[in-house]
């Protein structure tokens, strides 16, 4: 993938996390779990959470695909 920042190769790999990860606008004062409008961007929550990323090393930026 190239870097839409700097248009530089990017490096495939993954997220991985001990729970759910997910993208919420507002931060809750409990982050347990994702609710409401919260996107889940990881796949396989109940064993291994995890979601296709691209590290850019030239401009420090991560860009996911998350979960379906």
């Amino acid at each position: 993938m190239t870097c839409p920042f700097c248009n530089k190769t990017m490096i495939e790999g993954f997220i991985q996390a001990r729970a759910e990860v997910y993208f919420t606008e507002k931060p809750h004062k409990m982050f347990f779990a994702a609710k409401g409008n919260d996107v889940i961007l990881t796949k396989h929550n109940n064993t291994a959470p995890t979601c296709t990323a691209y590290l850019c090393p030239v401009c420090r930026k991560v860009v996911i695909e998350y979960g379906d």
